[in-house]
């Protein structure tokens, strides 16, 4: 296995699996965040043609997350850590904090999706380190928590992701704070104007994407926005009112 800060190493694990040898007599390895995050990390390079294993695959990685949340939370009550942090900046907490992140997007769209978000960005990793605040902030407006997603914005004043910006923007519009929307609107347009031209464009072409990166500011961050986040603020009503301000046309 790669080890406790592995993010791959460019290797197929499936080219030599006496790994799977070695974890079938080494159970206790199961216990190790490291561990079960170089499995995700395998099950990821995972091609397979045939669909029937292909989703046991899935079923595989489905159970292998809901195994390092169990170990996590067993190990932070073990430790009488409950409400503690659990920072990045220490290598060794970096698989479970990986570990806990794919949790989140395998929950996504359930109430235990926002439960596992406030716990990782609230309070295991406040500094946020994995970039799942914006996710936060518009799974809180969504549903409903407009106060609660702008207190995760002002916990980042300094914060010029264009997610964050225009969740603010969000945020106080859904609180019925249209003052404090339309400056903080010009703020987001001033740091980054194509987050608003992509929201409200009509249909948008999809900019050059490279796996993996991001420009901020750039047409990738808009396009991702938008693709990530246009539904909320259409439901809200704010996509009209954005439209409105910015001129925009329907």
């Amino acid at each position: 296995m790669a080890g406790d800060d592995a993010d791959g190493d460019g290797s197929d694990p499936w080219s030599d699996t006496g790994w799977l040898d070695w974890l079938a007599g080494h159970p206790l390895a199961w216990q190790s965040f490291a561990v079960l995050d170089d499995l995700m990390l395998a099950l990821d390079d995972a091609l397979f043609a045939d669909e029937e294993l292909e989703e046991k695959m899935d079923a595989m990685a489905e159970a292998l997350l809901e195994r390092a949340l169990a170990l996590l939370r067993l190990n932070l009550s073990a430790n009488e850590a409950n409400g503690c942090k659990l920072e990045w900046g220490w290598l060794q907490n970096r698989p479970a904090l990986r570990l806990l992140a794919r949790s989140i997007d395998l929950a996504q769209d359930t109430e235990e999706e926002l439960a596992l978000l406030e716990w990782l960005v609230l309070t295991l990793n406040p500094n946020d380190n994995q970039g799942l605040r914006e996710r936060l902030v518009h799974v809180y407006a969504g549903n409903g928590r407009a106060a609660d997603a702008l207190s995760v914005c002002e916990h980042y004043p300094e914060d010029m992701l264009g997610a964050m910006l225009y969740g603010r923007v969000l945020a106080l519009f859904l609180l019925g704070q249209r003052d404090d929307a339309v400056a903080a609107l010009a703020q987001a347009k001033e740091r980054a104007p194509r987050i608003a031209k992509m929201l409200t464009a009509k249909k948008p072409r999809m900019p050059e994407l490279q796996d993996g990166l991001m420009r901020v500011g750039g047409e990738d961050e808009a396009w991702y926005y938008r693709q990530d986040w246009r539904g909320v603020w259409e439901k809200s009503g704010a996509l009209d009112w954005l439209r409105q301000v910015s001129g925009a046309k329907r």
